[in-house]
């Protein structure tokens, strides 16, 4: 008789995990004169001649429909920052399919039937 207890994939999790302490990012002044806002405001300058593309990202697939809106600076409604591709129902409906899956996979993603089958993406 074998020891399945070694082959089961809940095996793989017993133990103690060492988990990194989380770590915060620099606080940052921004005050007249700093570096950092001196950086922000050459970003947002260069950001004010850019106008980009934003399509639908459904499944990890970037889709185009065609059928786009703008994207404006808060305070400058004439300026065009960036066009964005309008969802349709069925895109609506792919979304969710997709974001199911991933939840799916979430909780089935130490089950070696799920990885044999790749229902996981």
């Amino acid at each position: 008789m074998t020891d399945k207890t070694a082959e089961s994939p809940r095996a793989a999790f017993n133990g103690n995990r060492r988990v990194p302490p989380p770590v915060n990012e620099p606080v940052r002044s921004y005050a007249p004169g700093s570096p950092e806002r001196d950086e922000l405001k050459a970003r947002l300058d260069a950001m004010a001649g850019e106008r980009i593309d934003i399509p639908l990202v459904i499944g990890g697939r970037e889709v185009r429909t065609g059928r786009t809106a703008q994207s404006v600076m808060p305070h400058d409604h004439g300026h065009i920052l960036a066009d964005w591709h309008k969802a349709s129902a069925e895109h609506v409906e792919q979304a969710i399919t997709a974001a199911a899956a991933v939840i799916a996979c979430s909780t089935c993603s130490a089950d070696a039937l799920c990885q044999s089958a790749r229902m996981c993406p």
